[in-house]
């Protein structure tokens, strides 16, 4: 049976009435009862109320060391943007957990079931400028010093 772990992520506290941490949850939850994958409680990370620009979060960071580690070879978010909303970010973690460490990143949204070939890369990818556009404008925190870049984009 394949070991899945689930990270959820609200981008505020008062994200509760959007897609809240128990409906990321129980979306997880589901997707990996139908795909057949085993989630020990172990493997389940929350983040909270956590800023998607930076990969620097500890469920996150829990998450990608348990796939290094062999623990899990699935990780299971609720929607791409739980991950990360800053896209260059997002592809380069992806790209670690799947083609260094032989894990993969899997969305619970059906609409966000693209698949692993160049055509489904590239539809996560505007996916994920999408979910950046989205923050540049709604966050009034996404600018670093006025600099005129992402936050996430400076490291």
């Amino acid at each position: 049976m394949i070991q899945a772990g689930m990270l959820f992520r609200v981008s505020s506290v008062g994200q509760e009435d959007g897609y809240s941490l128990q409906d990321q949850e129980h979306d997880c939850q589901a997707y990996a009862a139908k795909q057949g994958y085993h989630i020990a409680d172990e493997h389940i990370w929350n983040d909270g109320a956590q800023k998607s620009w930076t990969l620097h979060r500890p469920g996150l960071q829990a998450a990608i060391q348990a796939i290094r580690d062999g623990k899990i070879q699935v990780l299971i978010v609720g929607r791409y943007d739980r991950f990360s909303r800053v896209q260059m970010q997002q592809a380069v973690a992806i790209y670690e957990i799947e083609n260094i460490h032989g894990g993969k990143v899997e969305s619970a949204d059906p609409k966000e079931q693209f698949g692993s070939d160049s055509t489904g890369i590239l539809l996560r990818s505007v996916n994920a400028w999408r979910a950046e556009q989205e923050l540049e404008y709604n966050d009034p925190e996404k600018l670093d010093n006025g600099s005129g870049t992402s936050k996430g984009q400076n490291g």
